[in-house]
């Protein structure tokens, strides 16, 4: 077994501070859930909701992720794999259906999840252009990643960016179904179809996913993209002008094979003060998005 060597500033193995121990970083949050009980077809609306019980405004709450998605295609099947991945690796993701409270007007706290939340993921699917709901909601993150610079990840599942973005094939096909049966209403406002279509345009020239095949694996690959877009967030705070640690950090990084799927452990050790913790947190920081769970743990000898 190689043993590092880093010299007189930084010794090595066997420390009071685990790195990289793989743990349940957030438990899975319960929420009060009321599901919508019809997809909207004509009416605009997705669902309507239950009888007024109690309501919890969201105003405040900020969350890390919302999923805008057609109930009719993906609610019980991609779009549920998906949340259930982002939730499990810790990620505070909105869906209308865990979220909305029996009572809540439906509209303003769609709009209030979508301007608090930091990555905003619309899931295309063959009808999504059917339901008002989802186009406005789309509107609406585009304006919020021009204005507030949030970030929009498009998944486009089992149609093709260039179908949404010139609304042809079959998602074209019922987008424009929709489109003349609101055409054919007096109250109907023409510039709300162009804001539509102008983010049909944009959002399909962003880079994103296209869910064609084996969705286990895609979904793997969007919660790792998730976490490396919130790394920010889950990064320990040490300071920006530590001289020479990069080295030292290296030297680590050469014996951790982040492609291994053998538990690993490495130990730091050494006298009081050489600055043990900070090189763990430095090497913590580099390996965090690449776990979906993850902990760090510090003066363990106290525990």
């Amino acid at each position: 077994m190689h043993r590092p060597i880093f010299g007189h500033s930084f010794a090595v193995l066997m420390a009071p501070v685990l790195l990289s121990v793989l743990a349940f970083h957030f438990l899975n949050k319960k929420r009060t859930s009321a599901r919508r009980n019809a997809e909207d077809v004509d009416t605009g609306a997705s669902g309507s909701m239950a009888a007024p019980t109690e309501t919890n405004p969201l105003t405040g709450n900020c969350y890390e992720v919302f999923l805008s998605f057609r109930g009719l295609d993906t609610r019980h099947g991609f779009t549920d794999h998906l949340y259930k991945g982002l939730v499990d690796a810790g990620i505070d993701a909105f869906r209308d259906n865990d979220e909305l409270c029996h009572g809540e007007s439906i509209r303003p706290v769609l709009m209030e999840a979508i301007t608090s939340s930091k990555i905003l993921i619309p899931i295309f699917s063959v009808n999504y252009g059917t339901s008002r709901w989802c186009l406005d909601e789309l509107v609406q993150m585009m304006e919020g990643k021009k204005n507030k610079g949030q970030i929009v990840l498009p998944i486009f599942y089992k149609v093709k960016p260039a179908e949404v973005r010139h609304q042809t094939g079959r998602f074209g096909e019922a987008f424009h179904e929709r489109q003349s049966r609101l055409r054919e209403r007096s109250s109907f406002d023409p510039t709300t179809l162009e804001k539509w279509k102008s983010a049909f345009d944009e959002v399909s020239t962003l880079k994103g996913y296209e869910a064609l095949g084996f969705e286990v694996e895609l979904v793997k690959l969007i919660v790792r993209k998730v976490l490396n877009e919130l790394k920010k967030k889950f990064e320990l705070d040490i300071s920006k002008n530590l001289v020479g640690i990069d080295v030292h950090v290296k030297k680590v990084m050469e014996f951790v094979d982040i492609k291994s799927h053998d538990t690993l452990i490495v130990g730091i050790h050494g006298m009081g003060g050489i600055g043990k913790t900070t090189l763990a947190k430095a090497i913590y920081n580099r390996l965090l998005d690449q776990f979906e769970h993850r902990s760090f743990i510090a003066d363990i000898r106290e525990l």
